[in-house]
């Protein structure tokens, strides 16, 4: 083993350092939930432009972003400085995503083919870059802070009832910000800036507030391979097509009852403020969840760990 290379520590987690963790979601989960429930709304009711022109521009763009995916895990997993290999790029991200909150809603008058240039490039640049990266980054966090199993996991289940809890949240005070803040599109700019600013403040609480236990300096591990080598590995991978399924039918999921669902409040209940309710119902099943996965993930690593060697070394 290379002297300069630091082996992962067995410690936990500290608490504290989880929860500094799971507030990476006031950083970017605004972020997520706008553009999933909010932000086609916005371009077709706001701005008056076609739904089905929107609906293909950003359909393009996901192609976009799938192929993001790839490409910043393999940054980071290239990345090795004294702070460590994800934190870097938290820190490296915040300024872009804390942008992409802005530059979502400053559309400019320039005509329909000017407007979705606009779209096509800021939306890329928020969730194919900005988002990616600083997502990919939170979740392979725990991974560089510990080996500890049963503390990575507690660190994603902390980080994941967070989530919804934002989401929630958002979810149902936006329009009303939005509102209060005298609405239109400058009322949205109004909102988007106030949570860039929360997202610039909390992506710096993640990275001063968590640390890395396996600082690598020196040469890249053999595994480091090519990102060519690692896109060939992938596409030979099964379960990796299975992961993509799911994510698939989870996507139109959220699809079907997130981004409709604003235009269902407005338009079937008659006010659009109800879509933040709709989030809210559609979230409690999944809040009681996310309670009992703590629970049901030391289950299964114990009962796995009854039918592996006594000498097996993850």
């Amino acid at each position: 083993m290379n002297t300069d290379q630091k082996a992962p520590s067995s410690g936990r987690i500290p608490m504290r350092q989880q929860l500094a963790y799971a507030l990476s979601e006031l950083a970017s989960c605004p972020l997520y939930t706008i553009v999933f429930t909010f932000l086609t709304f916005f371009y077709t009711d706001v701005l008056g432009m076609d739904a089905g022109t929107v609906g293909i521009v950003i359909l393009a763009s996901k192609i976009f972003d799938g192929i993001s995916d790839l490409w910043a895990g393999n940054l980071i997993d290239h990345t090795h400085t004294r702070n460590g290999s994800a934190r870097p790029w938290i820190l490296r991200a915040a300024i872009p995503l804390a942008l992409s909150y802005v530059l979502l809603f400053t559309v400019p008058e320039m005509g329909n083919i000017g407007k979705i240039l606009y779209i096509f490039v800021t939306y890329n640049f928020a969730m194919t870059v900005a988002f990616t990266i600083n997502n990919c980054a939170i979740n392979a966090l725990p991974v560089y802070m510990s080996n500890d199993t049963t503390s990575r996991s507690s660190a994603y289940a902390v980080r994941t009832i967070f989530a919804g809890v934002v989401q929630m949240a958002v979810s149902m005070v936006f329009l009303n910000l939005v509102d209060s803040l005298g609405g239109g599109q400058a009322g949205w700019i109004k909102v988007s800036g106030i949570l860039a600013a929360v997202s610039l403040a909390f992506s710096l609480v993640v990275y001063f507030g968590t640390r890395e236990r396996a600082v690598k300096t020196g040469e890249e591990p053999a595994e480091n391979g090519p990102f060519k080598t690692a896109i060939g590995s992938v596409l030979k991978n099964r379960y990796w097509f299975m992961v993509l399924a799911m994510i698939l039918i989870i996507a139109l999921h959220q699809v079907a009852t997130l981004t409709v669902g604003v235009y269902y409040a407005k338009y079937i209940l008659l006010d659009e403020k109800l879509a933040g309710n709709l989030v809210l119902y559609h979230h409690l099943g999944g809040a009681v969840g996310m309670l009992a996965m703590p629970f049901i993930l030391r289950t299964a690593s114990q009962s796995a760990m009854r039918y592996l060697p006594q000498d097996f070394a993850w």
